[in-house]
């Protein structure tokens, strides 16, 4: 999307208000981008050809297009573009709900609802099923004069669409300014982080800046060779002996001449290892960690398969 001034609309719903609706006939599309501190759903028929920007989602849309916005921050406008129609309808519902965890809204029979509004904070554009769903409620809204059976009416009109499948987000999360969610709070941890830093370049640091051009794997079994007993100190015991086997067999023999100096807890990990027997390393041996190897294999102690 190209460089322009977003507007922000001041809208004509005032603090007691809840609903304000514009249903109006028009030959073109003619508002500038802009964004709103309220939510909106907008509707549009018989406008074949209008593209519609919602953040940086741009689309050409068909002869119905029903968006929800609930983001205070996103830009959006309908531009006239290709259409050629002289007949176009628009239907902007523009209102004022409080999604907070203790409004009614956060009750069980709302859930349907406080997602698909959380998911529109991105844009969500509605497929035509779900218009025609919907339709009458909404060709009707405007001629409602009671106050509180349009909101009636509106609040069926998001109950359906909340229940239609299909529906698709518009801006992506980052340009939206959402941040990310998940039921996982380290699923959610990795994504934030990937959402904030996916643009940096990945760099070593330290001691291994000498390694950039080598691939990541082979600084870590460069690292893993040299100071196996960093891996020791891990809960995941099972995990490092996968690793090493990952690795090459050098770092396995390594981790397993090693095992008389981890805690008592990891013995048992070790051990059912491949049916892997316990036997005694002389003290001299663990004094000198550069020839264990060499001095296992001219004992001829036997352990780990991988010495046969």
């Amino acid at each position: 999307m190209d460089e322009r001034r977003i507007i922000h609309e001041i809208t004509p719903l005032n603090g007691k208000d809840v609903l304000y609706i514009a249903d109006r006939r028009k030959k073109e599309f003619t508002y500038p981008i802009h964004n709103h501190e309220v939510f909106e759903l907008n509707f549009v028929e018989h406008a074949q050809g209008v593209r519609r920007i919602v953040g940086d989602s741009s689309e050409v849309i068909g002869e119905y297009d029903l968006v929800l916005i609930t983001s205070p921050d996103l830009e959006h406008v309908w531009e006239q573009y290709q259409c050629t129609s002289d007949d176009i309808r628009e239907i902007t519902v523009q209102f004022d709900f409080n999604m907070g965890e203790d409004s009614l809204f956060a009750k069980t029979p709302f859930h349907s609802m406080q997602k698909m509004m959380n998911e529109a904070r991105k844009g969500l554009s509605f497929p035509v099923s779900a218009i025609m769903k919907v339709y009458g409620m909404l060709d009707t809204l405007s001629n409602i004069k009671e106050g509180f059976y349009a909101v009636m009416q509106f609040l069926t009109i998001l109950y359906e669409l909340s229940k239609c499948e299909g529906a698709k987000p518009l801006a992506t999360s980052s340009f939206a300014k959402i941040a990310v969610e998940d039921d996982s709070r380290r699923i959610l941890k990795v994504k934030n982080f990937i959402s904030k830093n996916y643009m940096d370049e990945l760099r070593l640091v330290g001691r291994h800046r000498r390694h950039e051009s080598k691939c990541i794997q082979q600084v870590l079994q460069t690292t893993h060779r040299k100071k196996p007993h960093r891996l020791h100190h891990r809960h995941e015991v099972g995990g490092c002996i996968k690793d090493a086997r990952r690795y090459g067999t050098k770092h396995l023999r390594n981790l397993l001449c090693m095992r008389l100096q981890q805690p008592k807890q990891f013995q048992p990990h070790l051990q059912e290892e491949k049916g892997m027997q316990s036997h005694r390393i002389p003290r001299e041996l663990s004094k000198n960690p550069h020839h264990r190897i060499k001095d296992r294999r001219a004992r001829n102690i036997p352990g780990s398969p991988i010495f046969s």
